[in-house]
Parts: C-alpha cells; sequence; structure tokens
C-alpha cells in the first residue's frame, strides 16, 4: 500500500470521529474526538510532506489537550504564538499561510468557554481547512473538512437553532 493511501486511510479515520464530534453536546467530548481526529490528520499530511500543515495538526493535538483543562486566553495566545512560529519555520508558500489561519481560527475555537463559540470558530477553520486540502491535493482530507462544516452545521442546528425555535409560541 502507498503512502498516499495510507494518508488518505487515516484521513477516513479521523473523519468518522469529526462526524461524531459535533453531535455531541459537551464541549470535552468535542474537544477529545477532535484530539484524536487531529493526530490522524497530522500523520495524514506527513505522509503527503506537507510539513507545515503536518506540524500545525500536532500542534493542534497538543493545544486541544491543554484546552480540555483550561480556558485560559493567556494559553490561547501561546499557542497562537505558537502556531505562527511553527508556520515561519516549516513556511512553503501559500499552502502553509491557509494551514495557519486554519489553526489561528481553530485554537481561538479551543479556548472558547461556550460550545457555541466553539462551533463558530471551528467550521471558519473547516473552510479554511477545505481550500488547503484541495490545492494539497487530497481528496479524503477535502471530503473529510466538508463532512466536518457540515456536521458542525447540523449541531449548531440542533444545539442553537431548533432549540430557540422550540421555544417561541
Amino acid at each position: 500500500m502507498t503512502a498516499f493511501l495510507v494518508s488518505q486511510a487515516l484521513a477516513g479515520i479521523a473523519l468518522l470521529l469529526i462526524i461524531l464530534s459535533f453531535q455531541f453536546k459537551s464541549r470535552q467530548r468535542i474537544i477529545l474526538c477532535l484530539l484524536f481526529s487531529c493526530f490522524l490528520v497530522a500523520v495524514h499530511f506527513l505522509l503527503l510532506g506537507y510539513w507545515t500543515a503536518a506540524s500545525l495538526m500536532l500542534l493542534s493535538t497538543v493545544r486541544f489537550a491543554f484546552s480540555l483543562y483550561t480556558v485560559s486566553k493567556k494559553m490561547m495566545a501561546l499557542f497562537a504564538v505558537a502556531t505562527v512560529a511553527v508556520t515561519a519555520i516549516t513556511f512553503n508558500g501559500w499552502l502553509s499561510v491557509l494551514s495557519c489561519l486554519a489553526v489561528l481560527a481553530s485554537t481561538v475555537g479551543s479556548f472558547c468557554k461556550e460550545d457555541k463559540q466553539l462551533r463558530v470558530a471551528l467550521m471558519v477553520s473547516a473552510c479554511l481547512w477545505i481550500s488547503h486540502n484541495s490545492l494539497a491535493g487530497s481528496p479524503a482530507a477535502v471530503c473529510n473538512d466538508v463532512l466536518f462544516l457540515g456536521s458542525s452545521l447540523v449541531g449548531y442546528y440542533r444545539f442553537h437553532i431548533r432549540k430557540k425555535h422550540r421555544l417561541l409560541p
């Protein structure tokens, strides 16, 4: 099996975790699913040779682990600075910029106290990753983030829009 096929399989497994993630209401469960998904996507990008994306996804794995226990804005700032530093060290053109912006958006989301803000920030991040993964030529990663975005929208609707409509007379 080629490295490309293995990378696509790992992205597929990450996809299952992503679909599952936003069907939870609990912030901790959402983040735990995303933590494991990030690790698999990091290995996926390593196999494809996209060092900035791989490094940023590994950093995101660590960030999600920290954000399970804290929503400290200082910690968020530390991870934002680390994201920019990793991007500068591994910089390789526009794909590096896209992955940096995507990780910065998810960094903001990771340290939000409420799941509503977490969901919105991660949806912005997903849109940026869809662009990145399209340009990187990874169909499984594009599918991964399109479904992540769709699952996020469904979860947002279930927990924040439908709930409001039920309360109206």
